[in-house]
């Protein structure tokens, strides 16, 4: 959910109320904070009502009714997290309407130029989740999202490219729209760029660039980049280095930086072991 945790300016309508609602809420004076929202929203604030709606979506039901309410509101006023907002509360099943409901608002959040929007309604396009199943309407959607900066979106185009899937097959296009993702923060668009350049199957081989790249996706957090990571530093014989990627990935959860742990004696390090399976990840 989105939600606004930084200061408005002072002169804009119910400035103060708000700001002094977010100190409350960082002191735990969750009541104080609720009048103060409330109190702000009555002298126009939007901003209010978005994060209002998020304190109150989960209280009860009678609330979560009145964040719909405040959400809707702060759409109308040209928040278009609030109409996403709202979308995710009927993604989420909150409120009864399910992906119909829910592609409305993303739909209505969409046409006001809301990325994250446009990238969700395009996914329910491609999937036919909530609307009819319409590619050539997910990829209108999805180009828009990603012109819009949105990396999720931009690294969604370059699988759509790579694997010609909506588009013509276009490796050069697939490799473009991951190298703005991977710029924007995407660890998946830098993990599979890395490995487009490691590999030398889809693009001339650049051992350089490719490892820069799943530098970017460790530093990400992607767990299956600190495993390719790792497995290029144990067979540089660097252990120190490879231990520390698998221990990173690891304890992400991913499998085979656990197996490779175990393998080299360092099954202490995973903190969360239990939560996998010996028989089934590791194979």
């Amino acid at each position: 959910m989105d939600y606004y945790n930084e200061p408005l300016h002072d002169g804009s309508p119910g400035s103060k109320l708000f700001n002094y609602a977010l100190q409350m809420e960082s002191t735990g004076n969750i009541d104080e904070a609720i009048m103060s929202y409330t109190s702000s929203i009555n002298q126009g604030c939007a901003e209010s009502a978005i994060n209002l709606g998020v304190l109150l979506m989960y209280r009860s039901r009678w609330e979560s009714c009145q964040s719909a309410g405040l959400f809707l509101w702060a759409g109308s006023k040209g928040l278009s997290c609030g109409y996403r907002n709202l979308a995710q509360m009927y993604k989420k099943h909150i409120l009864s309407g399910g992906n119909e409901m829910a592609a409305e608002f993303y739909l209505r959040a969409a046409e006001m130029g809301d990325a994250k929007a446009q990238c969700n309604y395009a996914i329910m396009c491609k999937m036919g989740s909530g609307v009819k199943k319409n590619i050539t309407e997910s990829i209108r959607w999805m180009q828009k999202s990603a012109d819009n900066g949105y990396y999720r979106a931009q690294a969604i185009m370059g699988d759509a490219y790579r694997n010609g899937d909506g588009v013509y097959k276009d490796i050069d296009c697939a490799i473009e729209w991951y190298a703005r993702a991977a710029e924007n923060g995407s660890p998946v668009a830098a993990y599979n760029l890395a490995m487009m350049y490691l590999e030398g199957k889809e693009a001339e081989k650049n051992e350089k660039f490719g490892r820069m790249m799943l530098d970017r996706a460790v530093n990400l957090g992607y767990s299956k980049a600190a495993y390719e990571a790792g497995k290029i530093a144990e067979a540089e014989n660097d252990y120190s280095k490879a231990v520390w990627l698998y221990t990173e990935g690891a304890n992400k959860g991913e499998p085979g930086c656990i197996k490779k742990l175990y393998e080299l004696g360092y099954y202490d390090r995973v903190s969360n072991i239990n939560t996998v399976s010996l028989d089934n990840d590791y194979k």
